[in-house]
């Protein structure tokens, strides 16, 4: 924290020097007089800017501190939503706009984009586009010819994104525009099996449509399939995804 305290003291012992010589050299007042104005003038900005300094480094202190606060609950998917919704009320809409793009919350982003002033509004959004695209991105990678990326690509979207069913659209309509990509089609059977099973569910006659175009992919494409029906008979069955069959 800044030490204003100091810093007037300094200034103030200074004035009074100045004014201690004006009373004792006599036909000196008018001179001296000119000199207080100024240097009253000097300190009132130089504590003016110590001021709103050290307001910002406070408000930085607080900032930071909120967000710790927060940090159990942001590490958490089933949390993180809620959390930078919340945080929204005590920090910085722009920190929030970049920890959601950081923990890929689209869905915090949609609803911070229907709050606040019409500048924090339209940054939100800006994000949300921006985080919009980097999931189509990583959908299309699934499918890739490169290895590393099919399975980074696959990995980022099971652990870190919100399961959504745009995001479920997205996988179910490019592993349909390639079915015989029979690495592409595990990976969105992988991904798939991390859905909340109610989803799942609601989707039930559109993914039994994928599954009869791709079951003739071969017996691991047909032992996925098996467990994500599994959940569309017992949407009461949560199946736990794992990074086991990604290619």
């Amino acid at each position: 924290m800044v030490d204003i305290d100091g810093y007037l003291a300094l200034d103030i012992n200074l004035l009074a020097y100045f004014i201690g010589d004006s009373m004792n050299e006599e036909g000196t007042k008018n001179r001296f007089s000119v000199l207080i104005g100024v240097s009253i003038s000097v300190v009132a900005v130089v504590v003016s800017v110590i001021q709103v300094y050290a307001a910002i480094q406070n408000n930085r202190l607080v900032e930071a501190q909120t967000i710790e606060s927060f940090i159990p609950h942001l590490m958490k998917n089933e949390t993180k939503d809620i959390a930078l919704v919340a945080m929204n009320r005590y920090v910085d809409r722009s920190v929030v706009n970049e920890m959601a793009s950081l923990l890929k919350s689209e869905v915090a982003l949609q609803t911070l984009a229907k709050k606040g002033t019409a500048v924090e509004r339209v940054a939100t959004k800006k994000v949300l586009i921006g985080l919009n695209q980097e999931r189509v991105t990583l959908v299309e990678q699934m499918f890739s010819d490169i290895k590393s990326e099919r399975i980074v690509a696959t990995t980022s979207l099971v652990r870190n994104w919100n399961h959504t069913s745009q995001l479920l659209e997205d996988a179910l309509t490019r592993a349909k525009k390639t079915p015989d990509n029979k690495s592409g089609v595990i990976n969105t059977l992988v991904l798939l099996s991390a859905f909340d099973p109610s989803l799942i569910v609601s989707y039930g006659e559109d993914l039994e449509e994928f599954f009869k175009m791709v079951e003739k992919n071969g017996p691991q494409t047909r032992s996925r399939i098996t467990k994500l029906r599994e959940i569309l008979n017992q949407d009461n069955n949560k199946i736990q995804p794992t990074a086991e069959g990604i290619g």
